[in-house]
């Protein structure tokens, strides 16, 4: 087993492998999941849904990379500013209607679909016919020759540009903006007429949209705004695959969307259950404690540690051997209960504990702490010692890193201001948390105090009363998605950062929102009555006396 400090950890974001050697990186440690990869292929599938770290972008930049044979894969990452052009834009068109900000998305990925297929068919040698070549002109005309596969281009030519583009493209005129809705079912014919007459490509092709969790900065009116501009989108991404796109066309090309489940759910989408049943592909890793070592997320995370070995690949590995080398270390596990005794926790099952249960959070957590063992003069070890996850320097740099994905996860529901207003609710929670006096096993003779995460519907109204008055008090906004004491508890359970306490078959369990969604609950919905437990990764995070 190599030591520790030779072991990379690679991109956190999966977009991040880029160059040749970076892209044959990604083939190593990628643990691609047949059943998912099939399933894209053979489905009408429309939407990858997973939690931010689940892995959906990395689904996608494996066809991206051409890492699978069959198939041909681009991707368009969405930007904040992408959504504030729109809105910025739209407010210059008088009478602007809503129903067009879904016409605008289409035709933006329209002129997207037909700059990819006619650039790919002049890369082959592929003589043009007229109209495209006319178009392939007009685009370069427009960008002065800097088109590319992005948002930026496509809105830059269609809109910014309007009346150029009418021009070079529609051989018309636009003499006033009252006449945008005019010109853009204009457009948008003009486009279908290219793509109708493209070849097909050879391979069934994919177009990946991802960034759907960006919120703008400037621009959007209000969250509801920006919701229904969301859904337009993804409406517009429905209908030119539900209704296929011309010609040969249809079977071979595929956009998708890659967005999280809080975010989906959320959207006013019609038929929105059977969409979810038939055209989606949720990612997620639900991990029961006791079966841990038969868990796709087991099997990701010893897979990991597995390719960076001088003996991968073996014929006879058993899964799990090499987290077994490196992590042989039972943990203390501090219950949070006050009558449940400490117990020893196997150190994937302590890991599960303090994290989201995703590929991101145990890729964090084990760099993060080679790097203290390697500041402690430890690097070179064959395994990782538990003794370093109980110093300050780990704990503060997986805080934050916890506390970032928290932050991240609030950007699309809120401003990025608001995480401030957020994190102080637990301030007023933390007087709420029982409290126990232990006996210090370091120092005889002396204790301390350990808080619990655990609390009651009662802690938490008056928790949430005192929070608001604490925001009036100061003269701080409150932001729409913590307004209402049930909308923000809902929050607080879809984010994984409150469990609620439900009856299972033999004894009182900890029902968090994942567990729902894998029991085939399309819409989870917080208990609004008994007890509630803090994640306990949030509360290691925020509470300083909680062990």
């Amino acid at each position: 087993m190599i030591c520790i400090q030779k072991l990379q950890f690679g991109f956190p974001d999966a977009r991040q492998y880029q160059s040749p050697d970076e892209i044959e990186r990604f083939k190593t440690i990628y643990f691609p999941d047949s059943q998912q990869i099939e399933q894209l292929k053979r489905d009408p599938v429309y939407f990858v849904i997973g939690d931010k770290g689940t892995g959906k972008t990395a689904l996608a930049t494996y066809f991206v990379n051409r890492l699978d044979p069959d198939v041909i894969a681009y991707s368009i990452f969405l930007q904040k500013e992408d959504f504030s052009r729109f809105y910025n834009f739209t407010k210059s068109i008088p009478d602007f209607d809503p129903s067009d900000f879904g016409e605008m998305w289409k035709a933006i990925i329209v002129l997207l679909v037909c700059y990819n297929l006619t650039k790919d068919m002049v890369a082959s040698g592929v003589s043009l016919p007229p109209d495209q070549q006319e178009f392939l002109s007009g685009l370069k005309t427009l960008s002065f020759n800097a088109f590319d596969l992005t948002v930026f281009s496509a809105f830059k030519v269609l809109f910014s540009q309007m009346k150029s583009a009418a021009r070079i493209f529609l051989h018309a005129e636009v003499t006033d903006p009252s006449q945008f809705s005019f010109y853009l079912r204009s457009m948008q014919a003009f486009l279908t007429n290219i793509l109708s007459v493209a070849r097909p490509p050879d391979k069934s092709t994919f177009l990946f949209i991802d960034g759907l969790d960006v919120r703008p900065t400037e621009g959007v009116g209000s969250h509801a705004d920006h919701i229904a501009n969301v859904t337009s989108l993804v409406n517009a991404m429905w209908q030119l695959n539900y209704q296929g796109f011309p010609g040969g066309m249809s079977n071979r090309y595929r956009v998708i969307v890659l967005v999280r489940p809080d975010i989906f759910e959320r959207l006013e989408l019609q038929n929105v259950n059977n969409i979810w049943r038939t055209n989606t592909i949720q990612i997620s890793y639900p991990v029961k404690f006791k079966y841990y070592r038969s868990s796709s997320l087991f099997r990701i995370s010893d897979y990991f540690l597995y390719t960076q070995q001088d003996f991968f690949p073996r014929p006879d590995y058993i899964v799990g051997t090499c987290w077994d080398k490196y992590l042989p270390d039972k943990v203390k596990h501090f219950p949070s209960e006050r009558n449940a005794h400490v117990h020893l926790d196997e150190s994937f099952i302590n890991i599960l504990r303090n994290t989201f249960n995703r590929p991101r959070d145990i890729i964090y957590y084990l760099d993060y702490w080679r790097i203290v063992a390697m500041v402690s003069n430890d690097g070179k070890a064959p395994y990782f010692d538990p003794q370093y996850t109980s110093a300050p320097q780990f704990r503060n740099y997986f805080n934050d890193y916890l506390l970032g994905e928290i932050r991240d996860s609030l950007a699309f529901y809120t401003d990025v201001s608001d995480y401030i207003v957020f994190i102080q609710f637990f301030h007023h929670l933390e007087r709420r948390l029982p409290q126990s006096e232990i006996a210090s096993t370091k120092h005889p003779g002396t204790t301390f105090l350990r808080r619990y995460p655990t609390f009651s519907h009662d802690d938490y109204r008056l928790a949430y009363r005192e929070y608001l008055d604490y925001l009036e008090k100061n003269k701080i906004g409150v932001p729409e998605m913590f307004g209402k004491p049930e909308r923000f508890l809902q929050l607080l359970y879809e984010l994984g950062l409150v469990f609620y306490e439900a009856q299972g078959a033999d004894r009182q369990i900890w029902k968090t929102y994942a567990d729902a969604k894998a029991d085939g609950d399309f819409r989870p919905q917080v208990r609004l009555d008994g007890n509630y437990r803090l994640h306990r990764g949030l509360a290691r995070a925020i509470y300083k006396d909680f062990l």
